[in-house]
């Protein structure tokens, strides 16, 4: 079973159970570095409304809940293996979704998303982990009338 089969398949329990996480990864041409500890070097973490073309589209801190669906971007160079990042969406301190992303050497970015609902409505944020746990960063956002 491929990739996008597995994502499609996951998208579509999380929706029949209602919340829908979206994910993705693609080779991205990001500058080298390197970190042995980690994946690689975490150049950019973002929260947008969307990803064209492999990139964030409309940065963002606060997204009314109108706009259906949120993602978290993130972007890493100096992978030397292939590994496991976690996106770990949280709303009022609770654990709502969490989405295990390969990255792949030697630059690799990487989106999760959620489709929005009326009570998701509050503050949240993305703790983006590498595969032991480790916090590599968080992401703090609102999501609003």
């Amino acid at each position: 079973m491929s990739h996008r089969h597995k994502i499609f398949i996951a998208t579509l329990l999380f929706f029949l159970i209602g919340l829908s996480p979206i994910a993705s990864s693609q080779e991205n041409g990001s500058p080298a570095g390197g970190s042995a500890t980690h994946p690689g070097i975490l150049d950019r973490a973002v929260m947008c409304e969307k990803v064209t073309d492999g990139q964030p589209v409309n940065t963002a801190v606060i997204f009314p809940v109108s706009q259906k669906e949120v993602f978290c971007f993130t972007e890493f160079s100096s992978i030397t293996k292939k590994d496991v990042i976690v996106h770990n969406w949280i709303r009022h301190d609770e654990t709502v979704a969490r989405i295990k992303l390969t990255v792949e050497p030697p630059r690799w970015a990487t989106y999760s998303g959620i489709a929005l609902r009326d009570i998701d409505q509050g503050p949240w944020r993305v703790e983006i982990t590498d595969a032991s746990g480790a916090i590599l960063k968080t992401l703090r956002f609102s999501i609003t009338q």
